[in-house]
């Protein structure tokens, strides 16, 4: 076996938010689809998106983290619905 150390680069907020967004089956593609069971469209501005995650970004938890963050933010207006 050969000993590999690998350096990494932290995600940055962009980044962050573009692991919220872009992927196929991202975190907003599936509260849409949760929101859209109960016939309510789900629409995040950008604004909420750099919230997300300058939260996660802040408490060092990255990518991780953003389910959390998101969850702790939507769960009352999931019951709500």
């Amino acid at each position: 076996r050969f000993p590999v150390i690998v350096s990494t680069r932290g995600l940055d907020e962009q980044n962050l938010i573009d692991i919220l967004t872009i992927p196929r089956n991202s975190l907003m593609k599936q509260y849409r689809y949760l929101f859209s069971m109960n016939d309510v469209k789900f629409h995040m501005t950008q604004c909420g998106f750099i919230e997300i995650a300058k939260m996660a970004f802040s408490r060092g938890t990255g990518a991780r983290g953003l389910r959390s963050i998101t969850e702790n933010v939507l769960m009352e207006t999931m019951f709500v619905v």
